[in-house]
């Protein structure tokens, strides 16, 4: 299920989950195969926006941890909570917050050593830490901590972790304007993962793969066809997985935006100057959005989205209820 999740083969993926997870929740099992099982199906439901249940995942885990006295899994679990911020939430403040409740540093900091305790929290603490960093801006820092686990992974021969280092030294490279450098280490990651048909670390890392790939795509003019329709069938998961993070991808980005401003209570007018488009724009937006959901009222719109995507509810003291898509 991992490996096939991996591969962007949802559907058989989660198949295989929800048959063996439960079995192995009545078995002893290994760390690795815990962690495999309950973060699989945790990334699962975090991208098709379902975090709490992701997160709820993450609480079985916890509680297995804690019965069966697996402490690398607690802290394995730990560090995940902090990537689902990341990840899928977009909350650097969260991650940040996150990271300090459980000493991130003190795992990261030992991945110098030759053997490191507890290995495999040692590299997801690492891996964490330099997206917090690069999302700071604390570029320096973040491709230090890059540099030691490229070496690490060189060593080993670790491939799968190379095309984590090479996305984020890629983003980290650009951040700098070091073009060159960043385009070959971008060109290196997708190298090693077209050959094993490894997409989920650049979707799941969508938000430092997007620049590069749009670059990559339109740089390769000569590009093998292999390689060229990798990228497309990138560029393509990743479009899907952001309308997944803008309300399940009923909608397009713009249209969840309007929706969100128009659920806080805003007037068309409002929503306007909110986001930097016209009031006719927004008119036309709240149509579309109102066809898909089945409504023609404002407060109905509101409601369903209250209902089905917890969005929030307007304020009491702004009226909406019985107004129409025409006012103002």
């Amino acid at each position: 299920a991992e490996l096939l999740y991996e591969e962007d083969n949802i559907p058989d993926a989660r198949a295989l989950l929800d048959w063996a997870l439960p079995h192995m929740e009545q078995s002893d099992a290994w760390v690795d195969v815990y962690s495999a099982a309950y973060f699989t199906e945790a990334r699962l439901l975090a991208g098709e926006g379902a975090l709490d249940e992701a997160r709820a995942v993450v609480a079985r885990a916890k509680r297995v941890a804690s019965r069966r006295r697996l402490r690398q899994l607690e802290l394995l679990a730990d560090v995940f909570e902090i990537e689902l911020h990341l990840a899928y939430g977009g909350d650097v403040d969260s991650a940040r917050k996150a990271a300090e409740s459980v000493n991130l540093d003190q795992y990261t900091d030992i991945i110098t050593e030759d053997v490191p305790h507890y290995r495999p929290v040692v590299l997801a603490a690492a891996l964490c830490r330099v997206k917090i960093r690069l999302l700071d801006g604390n570029i320096e820092a973040a491709m230090a901590d890059i540099e030691n686990l490229r070496a690490w992974a060189n060593q080993r021969g670790a491939g799968r972790l190379l095309i984590d280092i090479n996305i984020l030294a890629a983003f980290g490279y650009r951040a700098v304007g070091a073009i060159a450098e960043s385009k070959a280490c971008f060109d290196d990651a997708v190298g090693i993962a077209m050959f094993q048909g490894i997409a989920r670390p650049f979707i799941d890392a969508r938000q430092f793969v997007q620049p590069c790939l749009e670059e990559a795509m339109s740089a390769d003019t000569e590009v093998d066809r292999f390689r060229g329709q990798f990228l497309k069938s990138l560029a393509k998961s990743i479009t899907a997985s952001r309308n997944t993070d803008t309300v399940l991808g009923l909608f397009t980005e713009a249209e969840a935006e309007v929706l969100f401003y128009l659920s806080k209570g805003h007037s068309n007018k409002e929503i306007a100057r909110l986001i930097g488009m016209s009031p006719d724009t927004v008119k036309y937006r709240l149509k579309s959005v109102f066809r898909k959901i089945g409504v023609s009222k404002r407060r109905d719109a509101v409601r369903i989205s209250a209902e089905r995507w917890n969005l929030p509810a307007p304020i009491a003291s702004i009226n909406v209820a019985g107004a129409e898509l025409s006012e103002q």
